[in-house]
């Protein structure tokens, strides 16, 4: 499997050939968001895209693999002149999805797992697979048998003095579980070596992999490991970025993989400074936890359908605050929330309450000779039995900080509140509230985070005793909040 940066060096510039029309050909152009498939005919040709534009294209590169663009564009179509006065056809591709070698999908070009790789997922897996031994003292016997096992008694060699021994243990599986249809799972692996007579490399990283029952379409497959992102997300509080992506047809981890390129996809380095991805702050890190860290992720993961709103806007946001500071971020938040019906009051109003409220609010405002619709009123008194916008904060703070004093979670939810309410009805937040966006985007995203994350069984605290990202950063948020009230 390619990297995103692999894919980009390797196919910078390569000449295709569209399959089944030998003279549709062209170059494709691999540049981030600029990646292009320029295509040229002396025959007229129409990229077929149906209703909504968007349309497939497999071709052929010149080592003979096959590419396949998924969900693209075209653009700029027209006609020149070429040599001998003969008319050529061009157009300008545009793919979402890049297939490098469609091997990796089956014959209905569906999916049967796909592995990926992100940024930093080695901070979630701190496991000590590469171990240094000091020789100094070493016995003789043990001296002896370390040279034996290194050096062939027939080849030559300089001298043997062992000075320090590098082990790396046996990589293996780490995590193996189900939800639904869908097994996730998560091994290491590595890469590098003896590299010189004068250096040793060696990295060992996590890869992980989600098989289906029966293969998919590539857009679900990219939107589970979307999904799966998300947890990890969560976890550091910052984008962390795809590296790689493939796609495999079947089951057999020894199948021919189709590294995946995506053009569209932010791609930026995560964040560095004073909330840097450390694993010092990461929950069920260690190899002793991993059973407790497979069984929260496979809760977490199960509670997608109900939560996917919500999650979906909580990510939008923790991908960008930590670089710029958006009143929008607490309209995202607030709908997030909302859109949480578990948070809602268990309340029912008993069989008739409704209607008869809707009846005597008729008849006052027939009194008072006001025309008001019965079906306005209906739909104004049942809300009567959900929670408010604030309500469902201060729940939703609640369960998230059980151990934070609730007057913080009331003052984070009032200045949230009040900042939303002047982004969303305003359209802007008043300049004597300007500088509060910034703490109160972090203290309600760190309860959302916990939230979410301890209601599946994540750990307020990390293996060392320490607190993790969402409980620092709640703290440092709030304390900023208090300074401010106070001056």
């Amino acid at each position: 499997m390619y990297t995103f940066e692999e894919i980009e060096e390797k196919f910078a510039a390569a000449h295709v050939r569209v399959c089944g029309k030998d003279d549709l050909a062209g170059i494709l152009r691999i540049a981030k968001r600029d990646t292009t498939i320029d295509l040229l005919s002396s025959e007229f040709f129409h990229l077929e895209g149906g209703d909504h534009g968007w349309f497939d294209l497999e071709m052929i590169g010149p080592d003979g693999a096959k590419f396949f663009a998924h969900n693209a564009l075209s653009s700029g179509t027209g006609n020149r002149s070429g040599r001998d006065r003969q008319t050529l056809h061009f157009a300008s591709v545009h793919p979402n999805i890049l297939v490098m070698d469609s091997n990796g999908l089956d014959a209905n070009r569906h999916v049967a797992a796909v592995r990926f790789h992100i940024e930093g997922i080695e901070n979630f897996f701190h496991y000590q697979y590469t171990e240094p031994l000091d020789c100094f003292g070493m016995s003789e016997e043990a001296r002896a048998t370390l040279l034996d096992m290194r050096y062939n008694p027939e080849q030559p060699k300089d001298f043997a003095a062992p000075d320090r021994v590098f082990i790396v243990h046996e990589l293996g599986e780490v995590l193996d579980f189900k939800v639904e249809e869908r097994r996730y799972r998560i091994w290491m692996g590595g890469n590098g070596g003896f590299g010189s007579w004068h250096r040793i490399r060696y990295r060992v990283f996590p890869i992980a992999a989600i098989s289906f029952d029966e293969p998919v379409t590539i857009d679900e497959a990219l939107d589970r490991i979307w999904e799966w992102r998300r947890f990890f997300v969560q976890l550091a509080m910052q984008h962390l970025s795809f590296e790689g992506i493939g796609f495999l047809a079947n089951h057999d981890d020894r199948a021919a993989i189709g590294s995946v390129y995506l053009p569209n996809t932010d791609r930026r380095k995560r964040e560095r400074g004073y909330y840097e991805l450390h694993p010092a702050y990461i929950p069920l890190n260690r190899w002793g936890d991993r059973e407790r860290l497979a069984g929260a992720m496979q809760t977490w993961l199960k509670r997608d359908g109900r939560r996917r709103a919500f999650r979906a806007r909580l990510d939008r946001v923790l991908d960008n605050m930590n670089r710029r500071m958006d009143q929008m971020d607490l309209v995202e938040l607030s709908a997030g929330i909302d859109s949480l019906n578990e948070l809602d009051s268990k309340t029912k109003f008993p069989s008739g309450t409704v209607d008869a409220m809707v009846e005597a609010a008729g008849k006052a405002a027939e009194g008072q000779k006001v025309g008001i619709d019965p079906g306005r009123l209906r739909g104004i008194l049942s809300q009567l039995q959900r929670r408010s916008l604030a309500e469902k904060m201060k729940e939703l703070g609640r369960r998230a900080m059980p151990d934070a004093d609730f007057k913080d979670i009331e003052l984070v939810v009032a200045t949230a509140r009040k900042c939303r309410d002047d982004a969303a009805h305003r359209g802007a937040v008043s300049e004597q509230r300007e500088a509060h966006i910034g703490p109160a985007v972090e203290a309600l995203a760190s309860m959302c985070v916990a939230f979410d994350l301890c209601d599946a069984g994540v750990p307020r605290r990390t293996s060392n005793d320490a607190q993790c990202f969402w409980a620092i950063r709640f703290r440092d948020a709030v304390a900023e909040l208090k300074r401010m009230q106070a001056s």
